[in-house]
């Protein structure tokens, strides 16, 4: 299995209509911004292989060793059979939306 990162993604996420009710995936995973590529992160900083990293209700991203990060970008993050994009400029989310 290759590496990724896990995503905690608190801010709110477009919703798929299921039934009744709205629902949204719990868990997400990323190969898009490649911590494990990143100089201020080496491989003993993975546990498993994999780093956790956080998008703050403010759109803020945070690293696996609790700092923001000026990361700019497009994460592709997944989870279940649901799959969304979300753009970051200087460590700020700039846009989220379901990628079809």
């Amino acid at each position: 299995m290759g590496m990724f990162d896990y995503v905690i993604f608190v801010p709110r996420l477009p919703k798929r209509h299921i039934g009744d009710r709205w629902r949204k995936p719990e868990s997400f995973q990323s190969k898009s911004v490649k911590l494990w590529e990143h100089p201020d992160f080496s491989e003993s900083a993975y546990t498993d292989g994999c780093v956790t990293i956080t998008v703050h209700k403010t759109g803020g991203l945070v690293g696996p060793n609790g700092v923001e990060m000026d990361w700019t970008g497009s994460m592709v993050f997944y989870g279940g059979s649901r799959t969304f994009r979300a753009g970051f400029k200087d460590g700020k989310m700039q846009s989220v939306m379901e990628a079809r």
